[in-house]
């Protein structure tokens, strides 16, 4: 029972200042080991404890409480320490069995942490084989993908040169065609000059055979009849053969402008014909990229109704209760499925749409472009008309030259004839075959004197008419200027427009376009025209440049653009909504009516100027509307 000495010197400090009665009970208990000097120091530590502190004397009464207290805190330690020692067995019981099953789970582990060594070690060598396998099936899809994009190179470099040939070669056909049909129009040019020739040389041939025996027949009845008779004669052949030259050579002229209005007819239909093949091309492709974007716009609003119709259809089974939960939650998981495939389209769509934009907004920029390089088709055909016009007069100063030699050969030959003339011996008939000449020659010669004024008056008609024809032909110059500049600008008007659409409503090209007013039409009176022709026949007789004054049209044009720059959107339209603010007309309708005005304009026809002329009717409206756009 050794254990109850380290309880009695727990209490030890309690009953310090029992020291006496704890010593006479200690010796009274059935314990002896108290002959210690240990127990006598602490019994001399409490005596010297008691003096310090000074406690009074204590009761034996209150002394047996003590020790009964005690006591019984003795039996309940030594209680504790019973139980102790029972859970002390139980847990070195429970030690032993966690001893012995930890014993069979490591040898158990040790078995399994074998058995997975080998296994890992079986895995590592088929992981290390197939990497090995997958290595080198990698590289050689490498090498493969390699000769792949090798191959891939080698064909993109074969199509594009391909596509160069093929472009070479068609630029080369262009080429010759034109090459060959300018050259076919000189060959048929130069056969004409050549017909013409041949014909005139034919003509002088019977003209001069005609005059041959002409010559003859008179000759020979002049050697039978009478000399009046023989001046009468001879007056009337002279004025029977001018009259038939005047009307041959009138023939003849009407003749070669005739051939020469064909062969000009036959190059301005050609040429027409290639611009309509041109235009035709360029409508086609507006009016495919115009039916795409209204399918894609149809298909968007079928969506959207469709979608609409799925959410009221889901409201309503929403408001029937939860019967048919289950049939919704399928209904429901199948319509967002489709509503994602659906807005997957509309993304597409949408791209697709803006792919098409962007592409009509270059080929309007490149168109342009080609209009601005290709405005000098006003200078070349003015070039054209006065090369005509030089090769004419060229030709005309030729055929004067021609016709002079032929007049100065036939007067030789007449003078030849005059001398070689033998007169008679008759002095009275020879004198009056004098007088009968010189009158005769005055009488020529008053006819050549009206002649020739008749042919100076007829120059100087004609001259009228070339300066009026040139005037014209200047002013169909001018004319064409001005059209090619108005559609450029125009071009460049409607990118504008469309740029500032992009800027400021884009949501609008994105959304169907909505029923807008129609636009004022004001049609130009048919005075304009001629009022528009005055006022350039008095500019150029007072000496000016020969310029074409402004089109009402471009002051039209100016204003549409003054329109677009009030309308544009202002910071302080976001301050507060002004009653007096005017509200902006959306330009998609502007520009499908424009496309019929640009058609018109582009024509170089009479029609074109009873084109008619749009007003952007810019109407008042609520301030809330004009916010909002």
């Amino acid at each position: 029972m050794w254990w109850w000495i380290p309880g009695i010197e727990c209490l030890h400090a309690l009953a310090a200042p029992f020291g006496d009665l704890l010593w006479a009970l200690l010796i009274r208990s059935k314990f002896r080991p108290f002959k210690s000097s240990r127990w006598k120091e602490t019994f001399c530590q409490t005596k010297k404890l008691r003096k310090l502190l000074n406690l009074p004397c204590i009761t034996a009464r209150a002394v047996l409480e003590k020790m009964t207290s005690l006591e019984r805190q003795v039996e309940a330690l030594t209680s504790e320490l019973e139980e102790k020692e029972n859970s002390l067995q139980l847990a070195a019981q429970i030690g032993k069995q966690l001893l012995q099953t930890n014993h069979e789970l490591t040898a158990k582990f040790d078995q399994s942490s074998a058995e997975n060594m080998v296994r890992i070690e079986s895995l590592e060598q088929e992981i290390y084989i197939r990497d090995l396998k997958l290595e080198q099936r990698l590289h050689a899809e490498r090498d493969l993908m390699e000769e792949v994009e090798s191959l891939q190179k080698q064909i993109c470099r074969m199509q594009e040169q391909h596509d160069a040939t093929d472009t070479q070669h068609d630029s080369a056909e262009r080429q010759l065609a034109k090459q060959m049909s300018g050259m076919q129009l000189e060959l048929e040019k130069a056969q004409l000059t050549c017909a013409q020739v041949e014909q005139q040389n034919a003509d002088l041939q019977s003209m001069l055979d005609d005059v041959r025996s002409q010559l003859k027949e008179a000759l020979a009845s002049m050697q039978e009849s009478s000399p009046d008779e023989i001046s009468q004669l001879l007056c009337l052949l002279q004025s029977v053969q001018s009259e038939k030259a005047e009307l041959e050579a009138q023939l003849r002229e009407v003749e070669n402008a005739r051939e020469r209005s064909a062969l000009e007819l036959k190059s301005v239909k050609q040429s027409l014909s290639r611009h309509d093949e041109e235009l035709d091309e360029v409508k086609s492709e507006a009016t495919s990229y115009y039916n795409t974007l209204l399918k894609t716009r149809e298909e968007i609003k079928e969506l959207n109704m469709e979608m609409e119709l799925l959410k009221m259809e889901n409201q309503e089974r929403g408001k029937k209760g939860n019967s048919l939960f289950s049939e919704v939650e399928d209904r429901r998981i199948e319509a967002e499925k489709e509503l994602i495939t659906f807005k997957v389209k509309y993304e597409a769509l949408l791209k697709q749409h803006s792919m098409t934009r962007e592409h009509l907004h270059k080929l309007n920029i490149q168109l342009a472009g080609l209009l601005q390089m290709c405005g000098g088709d006003a200078d070349k055909r003015h070039v054209e008309r006065l090369q005509e016009q030089l090769a004419k007069s060229s030709a005309q100063i030729s055929e004067m030259a021609a016709k002079i030699r032929s007049y100065e050969n036939q007067e030789n030959i007449e003078v030849d004839y005059l001398k070689n003339f033998t007169p008679t011996n008759d002095g009275d008939n020879e004198a009056r075959r004098t007088e009968f000449l010189v009158t005769l020659l005055k009488a020529k010669e008053s006819e050549l004197c009206d002649c020739r004024k008749e042919a100076a008056y007829q120059e100087f008609l004609r001259l009228a008419e070339s300066q009026k024809l040139a005037k014209l032909e200047s002013r169909l110059y001018y004319a064409e200027r001005q059209r090619e500049c108005l559609q450029g600008e125009l071009i460049k008007m409607r990118l504008k427009v469309d740029e500032l659409l992009i800027k400021y409503e884009p949501d609008s090209l994105q959304k169907p376009s909505t029923p807008t007013k129609e636009a004022e039409v004001e049609t130009i009176p048919e005075d304009i025209p001629k009022a528009f022709d005055t006022a350039e026949d008095d500019a150029e007789s007072e000496g000016g440049d020969e310029q074409i004054d402004a089109d009402p049209f471009m002051q039209q044009m100016l204003e549409l653009e003054t329109a677009i720059k009030k309308s544009r959107p202002t910071p302080s339209a976001s301050k507060g909504p002004s009653p007096n603010k005017q509200q902006r007309v959306t330009f998609k309708d502007v520009e499908n009516e424009e496309k019929s005005e640009n058609v018109a304009a582009s024509c170089s026809q009479p029609k074109a100027r009873q084109r008619v002329r749009k007003c952007v009717a810019l109407k008042s409206s609520n301030p809330g509307e004009c916010n909002q756009q």
